[in-house]
């Protein structure tokens, strides 16, 4: 992801001169996301905090709920799982707000991925089996096909009526999406 971070650089250095905000609020949504891909906190935090100025400036719902999204991942990190499910919530009321929202469907794995780490350690498996699924739904993101396959496993042993091997797979899932940068 590293690479990715000198050319959003130069992009967001000429929406700044040019006052572009509608292509600065999707540059420093992205930059958020690859920082936090990298996993940076600091960096994740500061643009998220601009993507969040700019994109209500520019009325860009589908970058609100981005912000809202990667402010639950910033709350995951900081073990403020309560924070987590209340931007979940900010999220995914934004995104609503969207005509024909569903097609925003493969931005949603930004804050399903805390969620499911909520959930799975809250031991709240029936939430987080419906949450995996949502994460594995061929609108969202594709995954890497380990990570798929984990969380497939998962909600296969769940409707096999096997809670404790299903969370067993989802912490499994939940370590895999940290190696991948999900989380």
């Amino acid at each position: 992801f590293k690479p990715a971070v000198e050319p959003f650089c130069a992009a967001l250095d000429v929406t700044e001169k040019t006052g572009d905000l509608v292509v600065q609020t999707r540059v420093l949504n992205y930059m958020a996301v690859v920082y936090r891909r990298m996993n940076n906190l600091e960096k994740t935090i500061e643009f998220t905090e601009r993507t969040l100025q700019v994109a209500l400036k520019s009325n860009m719902p589908e970058y609100i709920g981005s912000a809202y999204a990667n402010y639950a991942w910033i709350a995951y990190r900081k073990e403020n799982f309560e924070q987590v499910m209340e931007w979940y919530g900010k999220a995914t009321d934004e995104w609503a707000r969207i005509p024909n929202y569903k097609a925003f469907l493969v931005i949603h794995w930004l804050v399903l991925f805390p969620v499911l780490s909520v959930q799975v350690n809250k031991e709240r498996v029936g939430e987080a089996i419906a949450t995996a699924s949502a994460i594995i739904d061929p609108a969202q993101k594709k995954l890497p096909d380990e990570l798929t396959g984990a969380l497939k496993k998962a909600i296969n042993e769940f409707e096999a009526e096997n809670q404790q091997h299903a969370l067993s797979l989802l912490h499994k899932a939940l370590r895999m999406a940290a190696n991948h940068s999900y989380l």
